[in-house]
């Protein structure tokens, strides 16, 4: 009996509101060996609708959006895709913004 194959390329999804931006991460994704970007979002709706059809392995998530926030969707992806990884992208310097994406992601695993 053979073990089962293990996944050869990991499926990200970028989910970014500023399109030129969503593009120079989607440049940069598929220059690393086995990693396929599946899809870009640019707002939640999109993101969410992303999700359920596409189910990525990976998230690269904005934290900031113009009508929502990244950090509401980061709560959004662990309670609807918890076996989808998320990494978060900002441009932001602001700390209480990164403690609270850190603690959105540990209160998920602990």
């Amino acid at each position: 009996m053979e073990a089962p194959q293990q996944k050869q390329v990991i499926e990200v999804l970028i989910v970014e509101d500023d399109v030129k931006i969503a593009e120079i991460n989607r440049r940069f994704v598929e220059k690393i060996p086995g990693f396929q970007v599946i899809g870009i979002a640019t707002d939640e709706v999109q993101a969410k609708e992303r999700l359920e059809i596409l189910k990525p392995d990976l998230v690269l998530l904005d934290i900031y959006f113009p009508n929502s926030s990244g950090l509401e969707m980061l709560q959004y992806i662990r309670d609807h895709h918890r076996d989808t990884d998320v990494i978060m992208i900002t441009a932001a310097k602001e700390v209480d913004a990164v403690r609270e994406a850190v603690r959105a992601g540990r209160s998920i695993t602990s």
